[in-house]
């Protein structure tokens, strides 16, 4: 089968994520620069790869056992919670959440479903049905014969990389099962994740912190934070997948609401059973199921910063940029930040909100060139924030 079999070619500059041997020097070299790779023949999960798929863990997970599972009315699943939303932004969920046994969940998935094209929007797809995506974290109660394959994980490597790379602890194994077409929209993530596949083929778009300005991500105190506002298959030009299936061209509201976006690019990477994909935290990923798959995550947390320096890295950009609407909305109020990243834009300061900027503006100089500052606060603020409040 051709790698790129169902997937959708991206409309915007993309290129490759290099693919290198497990056993290759260099991996040691790629993670410590931070930087997507593909690792081939990996070892991680060697002992799970043609053993944990679908039919096995339906066989194998107690029925007692209930897992998370997401609801979604087309074949995006974008990640929200509502205990963030505490800027008071009104929005719908765009999925829901359920438990039910793995059992149940096969069964639901394998029931005949609307078409879905792979990468393809809820607006381009006419009602597909309910679709259903698992993820759940690998705890204790999943059955003696899971835990005992997952005793098998090359723990050695997952652990020498960690010290190698000054990683902080291990947080999370998720373990992700999906049907054709899922689409996980793009988002970044401020930990480290060794993204393991066990069954089936993931297309991943991977966008670089640096195109931050081009992604709008929704704003700190929104549901959907981290996420991008932008549907990346619909943003840009005319485009087709490698089966005909036309995505259309941006629709001129969204090129008025997101302009940036038209001068991002991206690296791609196809993901198949028995490699992983380093994905560095901060950095953008659109991930689409090509077939029916199983993927196991190892996310690590960070490693402590160390001394500053100068000029500041893109990564710490992105923290700073989340650290500063952290700082106004203590200052103002989560539900105040909007208000104040509109007015910011016009030039219509109230004093309070005046004196909180000026606040801020003093931090920034221990860490941009002074001109840079006022600059940097308006990118901040840019067509992130017109977006309708709860009264």
């Amino acid at each position: 089968m051709d790698e790129h079999s169902m997937a959708c070619v991206p409309p915007f500059p993309c290129q490759p994520v290099q693919r290198i041997s497990f056993d290759d020097p260099a991996v040691i070299d790629f993670l410590r620069r931070e930087e997507p790779v593909i690792l081939s023949n990996v070892s991680l999960v060697r002992p799970l790869v043609g053993r944990w798929n679908v039919d096995y863990l339906k066989e194998n997970f107690p029925h007692d056992f209930l897992f998370t599972v997401f609801t979604s009315e087309s074949n995006f699943f974008q990640y929200w919670d509502e205990e963030k939303n505490t800027g008071q932004y009104e929005y719908t969920p765009p999925t829901s959440k359920t438990q039910m046994n793995f059992q149940d969940f096969v069964e639901t998935i394998r029931r005949p479903q609307g078409p879905s094209i792979p990468g393809s929007t809820p607006m381009s797809q006419s009602h597909p049905g309910r679709r259903h995506y698992l993820q759940q974290m690998l705890v204790t109660g999943m059955g003696e014969k899971i835990l005992d394959d997952f005793k098998h994980v090359d723990w050695g490597t997952v652990y020498g990389w960690k010290a190698q790379l000054g990683f902080g602890d291990l947080t999370t194994n998720l373990l992700l099962v999906g049907t054709t077409g899922h689409v996980t929209p793009a988002h970044y993530d401020e930990q480290h994740n060794f993204f393991c596949q066990l069954q089936g083929r993931k297309q991943v778009i991977l966008f670089s912190p640096s195109e931050w300005a081009k992604m709008y991500p929704f704003p700190l105190h929104h549901a959907c934070d981290r996420q991008s506002m932008v549907d990346v298959f619909r943003m840009a030009w005319p485009a087709l997948d490698n089966n005909g299936n036309y995505f259309g061209q941006m629709p001129s509201h969204d090129r008025m609401l997101f302009p940036n976006f038209e001068r991002a690019s991206g690296y791609e990477a196809i993901v198949h059973p028995g490699e992983m994909l380093y994905i560095p935290s901060y950095w953008w990923h659109h991930v689409i199921n090509l077939e029916e798959t199983v993927s196991l995550t190892f996310w690590f947390k960070c490693p402590p910063v160390g001394d500053l320096r100068l000029p500041i890295s893109q990564v710490q950009r992105v923290a700073l940029r989340r650290n500063i609407e952290n700082m106004f909305g203590s200052m103002l109020g989560n539900q105040n930040v909007q208000a104040l990243m509109l007015n910011l834009l016009h030039g219509a300061l109230t004093s309070e909100q005046a004196r909180a900027v000026e606040e801020v503006k003093k931090l920034l100089r221990h860490v941009l060139p002074p001109e840079e500052i006022i600059g940097f606060l308006q990118e901040l603020a840019s067509n992130r924030f017109n977006l309708p409040v709860r009264m």
